[in-house]
């Protein structure tokens, strides 16, 4: 009898293939015309279905849900008061993805500018190597749904504290109306 039959001389049965990695979602956020190189790989890479967005006209969840991570392309831009106008419209773009829990990579030559985000973000040098930005869409994308989870997970239990606080002052109230008839009879 063969190693790969069973007592009752049927075949084993095939092993499991693992089931093929998901494309990622990636929304790209370039003012560039011409996009720098590894934006160009990004485009051209089969592990993930990259689109450019205009963050500016797209304050609908519905459609900034349908990505899995961002990239932010840093440019600079003129100076206005101490601040170039990129860096603004960078630091917006970054506090509205925040708030949808929209995880991004920044592509940029001066990180030290970002540095005052959360762990949503990730500054990479654009020289940096295609696998590097792999890695960190790839990660960001994967906690997506855990912080989507988690955030669920939170909101319910405000709720759940809200509802309990409101039946402990409704309980104390009785009890301090039982008090009180107690004392008047």
């Amino acid at each position: 009898m063969s190693p790969s039959s069973s007592t009752t001389g049927s075949p084993a049965p095939a092993a499991c293939s693992p089931m093929p990695p998901r494309r990622h979602r990636v929304g790209l956020i370039d003012p560039r015309s011409q996009p720098g190189p590894l934006v160009r790989r990004l485009f051209a890479a089969d592990w993930c279905a990259c689109e450019r967005i205009a963050l500016d006209n797209l304050h609908d969840f519905g459609v900034l849900n349908r990505f899995d991570a961002i990239v932010l392309c840093d440019v600079v831009g003129k100076p206005s008061g101490g601040e170039d106008d990129g860096l603004q419209s960078a630091h917006r773009q970054l506090e509205l993805l925040r708030k949808r829990q929209i995880g991004v990579v920044v592509l940029t030559h001066r990180p030290w500018r970002f540095a005052g985000f959360d762990a949503g973000s990730v500054c990479l040098n654009p020289d940096s190597s295609f696998d590097m930005l792999r890695g960190s869409v790839t990660a960001l994308a994967h906690i997506r749904p855990l912080i989507l989870q988690l955030d669920l997970q939170y909101s319910a239990m405000q709720r759940l504290g809200k509802n309990l606080a409101r039946r402990f002052e409704a309980t104390n109230r009785e009890l301090q109306l039982a008090s009180q008839l107690q004392r008047d009879f």
